[in-house]
């Protein structure tokens, strides 16, 4: 629970990410994927949060804000896509998940994985805009 997650593992859990990102970004996106891409962008929140506490959000506010236009648009019968002026935060998100899999203890992972399960179980909004602590 200290070390890191098993290399295999994290490269896995990349790929499928950064595929997610490029399918995307393509217009070739679908629900599952930005949902995928909305519980990294939580992930990394909680790791962030844990690690730093609430002080530098903006990446994670906008990351959250172009998943959330997608999904409206994709509501509205246009492609599930992220235009490229909007990618570089969603890479940016999952760079830095890239790099906590790659050096945060396991046990962080957990702890982050139980919150955004009580978040998906509950009627909570957005932790990043209500400050939503464990």
């Amino acid at each position: 629970m200290l070390l890191p997650v098993p290399a295999a593992h994290a490269g896995a859990v990349s790929l499928e990410n950064h595929l997610a990102l490029v399918a995307m970004r393509s217009g070739q996106g679908n629900v599952d994927l930005v949902l995928g891409l909305f519980k990294i962008v939580y992930l990394a929140y909680f790791l962030h949060e844990a690690m730093r506490g609430r002080a530098d959000l903006d990446l994670f506010r906008d990351a959250e804000g172009v998943l959330t236009r997608s999904t409206a648009r994709a509501n509205r019968g246009e492609a599930w896509s992220i235009p490229a002026e909007d990618v570089s935060c969603l890479e940016r998100i999952v760079t830095l998940y890239d790099r906590y899999l790659a050096t945060l203890p396991a046990h962080r992972f957990i702890s982050a994985r139980d919150r955004l399960q009580r978040l998906l179980a509950g009627k909570s909004v957005s932790p990043i805009v209500t400050g939503e602590s464990s």
